[in-house]
């Protein structure tokens, strides 16, 4: 990456995206002055909810959500922490199993293989894992609680939690966002 000035290696958890960056607001978007790219990704690693950065021309954009799109840059190099085991905010790619076992991130409560089927969902959408379903619904303040089937990878979303006993089915797991 043009703007790391050093070797291209991201400390574990990180994935680069090199000359390309985030929208600088929306998504829980911070902003600070640093003097290098090392300095705005020791910035998202100490624990201030930070999931993604962009770094540009001397200022630091941490997001707590998961911004898009990536647009190409010339001037601009971003990353996203996106390692459950390293990163307690950031469940992408996580299965719930693991979300689970680990407590990570602490904003979401799992069910895994839950079903709850006395709610109607806000909409549904296709999200690539458990993790994703509960990033997105954590990006989105209506967002309460969420159901995800792995089988066909589609994310429900409820704006409040479901009540009653959920069947059980290894197929599908629930989650409740804290914002």
């Amino acid at each position: 990456c043009s703007q790391m000035k050093t070797a291209n290696s991201f400390p574990q958890g990180f994935t680069a995206q090199c000359g390309q960056g985030y929208p600088t607001s929306g998504f829980g978007v911070t902003s600070s002055l640093v003097s290098a790219f090392s300095d705005c990704v020791s910035s998202c690693q100490k624990g201030t909810g930070c999931v993604a950065l962009t770094y540009q021309a001397g200022t630091c954009y941490l997001y707590t959500s998961t911004p898009s799109p990536l647009t190409t840059s010339p001037t601009a190099d971003s990353a996203t922490y996106n390692d459950p085991t390293t990163n307690p905010n950031y469940p992408a790619g996580a299965s719930c199993s693991t979300i689970a076992s680990t407590g990570k991130p602490t904003w979401v409560s799992t069910q895994c293989g839950a079903k709850y089927s006395t709610a109607t969902a806000i909409t549904s959408l296709t999200k690539p894992s458990y993790g994703d379903c509960a990033e997105f619904c954590h990006s989105q303040n209506s967002c309460a609680a969420f159901l995800f089937q792995e089988s066909n990878s589609q994310c429900f979303p409820y704006t409040a939690p479901v009540s009653g006993t959920p069947g059980t089915n290894n197929d599908y797991s629930y989650g409740i966002v804290t914002h």
